[in-house]
């Protein structure tokens, strides 16, 4: 996101002049963190701030459904698109064997696909094997002015991670590219679902841009953002059923992220918004995630869009 976010202002989206203000760092009464470290946890505290920017509110009760009816049957159809190509299944279960070549292109195989099943124009899938990867960092999106982006991959990061999780990389940035493109690109032509889609994504980078960065945010409240809760969905689910349910998804993301086998959510989001606050739903994910991975360090993200945080990568 640092290079994407500064892009998107000179697209004239509403809101990017603003300055918007965080709650004080102290933890308030409104944010029930489960357990969580607050560097870690979602907060209700933040998430009020720009309630159409993150997830955990019940005014993206929309947003979710947008993404229940539009994105979730493109990543079904997405995994049985892979599922049924046997070089990429091949490469992805002999991942140690592919070598440096056969990875990259089995990746841009992967990116090419989703770009078919998503309606999305491929950015250039590339690699990159003479700089060390930020800590926990795959890869990332970066957004071009005129132009479809690129997404950078660190081989050396990915050689040792495993085939599933290169899978889940990949399918993550380029949800980035389908997001770019549907708030760059004419607002006529997209459904009333796409609509609110781009509004979410649109809101969510200009929340970031107003609140003066990435780094200003929890892990969890980051997790949240429209953008990112989608690409960590559409990585997660489409890896979990490619894999049959194998595919470790702890780190990756919040519980409501992570899907299990039979492609159904961890914790379905869509059936709480209309029972809860924000700070009854920040608190319950919280406390659902403090449960499912007791032992997570707030620094395993590996996949993400280049934000102002080295090392906070999204994984």
């Amino acid at each position: 996101m640092k290079k994407l976010l500064p892009l998107l202002c000179t697209l004239a989206l509403a809101g990017c002049q603003q300055t918007l203000t965080l709650p004080s760092a102290t933890v308030l009464a409104s944010d029930s963190l489960g357990g969580l470290a607050s560097s870690v946890a979602a907060h209700a505290s933040v998430e009020a701030v720009a309630p159409l920017a993150f997830v955990l509110t019940p005014e993206s009760a929309g947003f979710l459904q947008a993404l229940t009816t539009t994105a979730e049957p493109q990543r079904i159809a997405l995994a049985n698109r892979l599922k049924a190509d046997s070089t990429i299944t091949s490469a992805i279960t002999n991942w140690s064997r592919a070598g440096a070549a056969g990875r990259l292109a089995v990746l841009q195989r992967v990116a090419t696909i989703e770009g078919e099943v998503m309606h999305c124009q491929v950015p250039t899938v590339k690699e990159e094997a003479s700089t060390t990867a930020p800590s926990g960092m795959l890869a990332f999106f970066q957004a071009e002015s005129g132009g479809l982006g690129e997404i950078t991959i660190y081989s050396n990061a990915i050689a040792s991670g495993g085939g599933y999780l290169a899978l889940s990389m990949v399918i993550h940035e380029m949800r980035h590219a389908v997001q770019y493109q549907l708030v760059s690109g004419d607002q006529t032509k997209l459904t009333a679902d796409e609509k609110t889609l781009a509004t979410g994504y649109r809101t969510a980078w200009e929340t970031v841009n107003a609140l003066g960065g990435e780094s200003k945010l929890s892990y969890g409240d980051y997790v949240h953002l429209a953008v990112e809760f989608d690409a960590f969905q559409a990585g997660n689910q489409v890896a979990t059923l490619m894999s049959g349910g194998t595919f470790d998804q702890r780190g990756s993301g919040f519980v409501d992220t992570q899907y299990v086998t039979a492609g159904t959510p961890n914790l379905d989001l869509t059936t709480m918004l209309g029972n809860f606050t924000t700070s009854e739903l920040t608190g319950a994910v919280n406390l659902a995630q403090a449960k499912a991975e007791p032992a997570r360090s707030p620094v395993v993200s590996r996949q993400r869009p280049v934000v102002t945080r080295g090392g906070r990568a999204g994984r």
